[in-house]
């Protein structure tokens, strides 16, 4: 479903295998919904991070058919 990579510990960079519609939900480690938004027919898409506490975090994302879920550490 998609691919990322941590930038600088800033920027969040999501590779999606198709261009479609996307929710991307940005999870702390006790359950709490901190970032949450739809990404509308990208390949590609940024999410800031920079404002994050030093942490581990979980991310998913989800279109119509399909839900991925991965988790990214934040060191400033």
């Amino acid at each position: 479903l998609f691919s990322y990579y941590l930038k600088n510990n800033k920027q969040l960079l999501v590779t999606f295998n198709n261009a479609a519609n996307y929710r991307i939900n940005i999870i702390s480690p006790k359950g709490q919904i901190l970032h949450s938004e739809t990404v509308t027919k990208a390949k590609h898409h940024f999410v800031n991070v920079a404002e994050f506490s030093n942490g581990i975090y979980f991310f998913s994302v989800t279109n119509h058919s399909q839900a991925q879920t991965s988790k990214f550490i934040k060191v400033k």
